[in-house]
């Protein structure tokens, strides 16, 4: 199954992190929604190369069985 809601950043042709954000943003005032998400990195290097954005009712159902935490 693929998860869209994963998304790469930083490398050749993919976004920028801050572009990430900004579109993020964008997308939450759009469709009127709050949105949460995180940073995913690399473990050999600690690089972020991939972002997760999941609506917050996913999110606090994630959170409620601890499958993923969120940091600022």
């Amino acid at each position: 199954m693929k998860n869209d809601n994963i998304i790469a950043v930083g490398g050749n042709g993919q976004a920028t992190i801050k572009g990430f954000e900004d579109f993020a943003l964008k997308l939450s005032n759009h469709i009127g929604k709050e949105l949460g998400g995180n940073y995913l990195e690399n473990k050999s290097d600690g690089a972020i190369s991939n972002v997760i954005l999941i609506n917050i009712k996913t999110t606090q159902l994630l959170k409620q069985r601890e499958v993923l935490t969120f940091s600022d």
